[in-house]
């Protein structure tokens, strides 16, 4: 699976496996209903594949379609009362308002890069590369500005400090809440961040410590351009550049410990200068 093995012991400890799956994890999600089906064991699916292809799989026990909050809760009281109904479903687009926030403590954070945090379902467009409207319908559904900060507080309050990933079917969607100029100053600071000296030349060596690049068959012929930009990078970067001490920690630290790849970083440093002047202009 994605994070930890799928065991036996796991299958057959459960009373129902509850599957959920978009449609590139098909191929995965049919292993998993195999076993389960190996096992006698009952499955409950929901999710975008099942959603949308909810015909392919009549052998699954129950299926909760569409949005868990307008089918799950019918699903479980069923299930309470012991006359549990094959499809659930519902044409109700649910109010996020209403939803409750992750239960974070289900999972071993340790094993993520990233956490996710939905903000909005549904898009006013109809892009034919995209399906979000077929699972999420056209009218755009936010939360508060409330939930999210109450998201965030529990993900940090649980020791969260690595990345947030926020979960948008369209940003610009919901064009009555949108404010140009802050979207605008907020994605010029994102740009600002992420291409700064200190947070580029912080990715370029994590990128670079689990670099695992094919064996060449060929070996890399530097020109006298190739030598020419090294020497106009230590001129902008290394002296002239307010980056400078980033710069010549990347060396340092890639002479030391990745020297096979010293063209590589200098290549990435100097690409992180032209996204800076990109972002200037």
């Amino acid at each position: 699976m994605n994070v930890s093995v799928l065991t036996e012991d796991d299958l057959e400890w459960a009373d129902y496996v509850f599957i959920s799956a978009m449609v590139v994890q098909k191929k995965s999600t049919m292993e998993v209903i195999r076993r389960c089906e190996k096992l006698g064991i009952k499955m409950v699916a929901g999710g975008p594949l099942f959603t949308s292809r909810y015909e392919e799989f009549e052998d699954i026990n129950h299926l909760v379609l569409n949005e868990a909050e307008g089918t799950l809760p019918y699903f479980l009281d069923d299930l309470k009362k012991g006359c549990t109904h094959h499809i659930y479903t519902s044409k109700e687009w649910p109010d996020l308002r209403e939803t409750p926030p992750p239960q974070w403590e289900l999972i071993n954070m340790k094993k993520y890069d990233s956490m996710c945090i939905q903000y909005s379902r549904g898009c006013p467009f109809n892009c034919e590369f995209c399906d979000v409207v077929v699972l999420n319908g056209h009218k755009p559904r936010t939360k508060s500005k409330d939930q999210i900060l109450e998201e965030l507080e529990v993900l940090y309050s649980r020791g969260w400090r690595s990345s947030v990933f926020f979960v948008d079917d369209n940003f610009i969607g919901n064009r009555k809440r949108l404010n140009i100029e802050t979207l605008m100053n907020g994605y010029k600071k994102i740009l600002n961040t992420i291409y700064s000296p200190k947070h580029y030349y912080k990715r370029v060596i994590t990128f670079l410590k689990g670099y695992k690049p094919k064996p060449l068959k060929k070996k890399i012929n530097l020109k006298f351009s190739n030598f020419k930009a090294f020497l106009k990078s230590i001129w902008l970067l290394g002296i002239k550049g307010k980056e400078r001490l980033h710069y010549w920690k990347l060396i340092s630290w890639t002479l030391v410990r990745r020297p096979r790849f010293f063209h590589l970083a200098i290549s990435l440093a100097i690409y992180g200068f032209h996204f800076r002047k990109i972002v200037e202009i």
